[in-house]
């Protein structure tokens, strides 16, 4: 079973974040895309985005940045998504296995839950700092405007002027869109998983 060795915690975890980087990859331009529309019009934020559609915004980075202004942040993009999916993908068994010892319980539908919930506060503990990092990274604007060099100085900066939980903002609002997410995705790998183990 996933979790029992440390040789399969390890593999659990490569796989998770070989796959979190090509989902970085191909994601970056929608996630650039959906940050930039979240902050205009914010007054915290400071460099401002003026896009009146989606088509506009997409045109716009093309014309102005170039191929890559649809990347801008995937530097800080790639470790924040390889630190989810990793974490994810290597906490979830190793978590359910311990809840059923300590809570006495067997593999049902609410060690599932239980485990998916504490599995994404891991995940969102991991990703949190690279999650903030990159909003700030995609948010800026270019050359002089450019406030941070990169997501390594954009956390130094942060931490030095607001300390540590300065990268930690949002951490809250994060987890209670990931607990629940991770509770439906690992729900429903284990019916995949019995359905595996019976049918086939």
């Amino acid at each position: 079973q996933p979790g029992e060795s440390a040789s399969s915690w390890i593999t659990l975890w490569a796989m998770g974040a070989a796959s979190g980087c090509m989902a970085a990859v191909a994601s970056n331009p929608f996630f650039l895309l959906k940050t930039r529309f979240q902050a205009a019009g914010s007054e915290d934020v400071r460099h401002q985005h003026k896009y009146t559609s989606l088509r506009a915004a997409f045109m716009d980075i093309g014309r102005t940045e170039g191929l890559r202004g649809y990347y801008r942040g995937i530097s800080v993009f790639i470790p924040r998504v390889a630190a989810a999916s990793s974490t994810q993908l290597s906490t979830y068994d190793t978590i359910k296995a311990w809840w059923m010892r300590w809570a006495g319980v067997g593999d049902c539908l609410s060690t599932h839950v239980a485990a998916s919930m504490l599995a994404g506060a891991a995940v969102t503990l991991a990703m949190q700092p690279f999650d903030f990092a990159a909003v700030r990274l995609m948010n800026q604007g270019s050359g002089e405007g450019a406030l941070y060099a990169g997501p390594f100085d954009c956390i130094a900066k942060t931490v030095r002027a607001e300390g540590v939980l300065g990268v930690y903002k949002g951490t809250l609002a994060n987890y209670l869109r990931f607990g629940p997410y991770c509770v439906f995705t690992f729900v429903f790998l284990e019916q995949f998983r019995n359905a595996w183990d019976k049918f086939l």
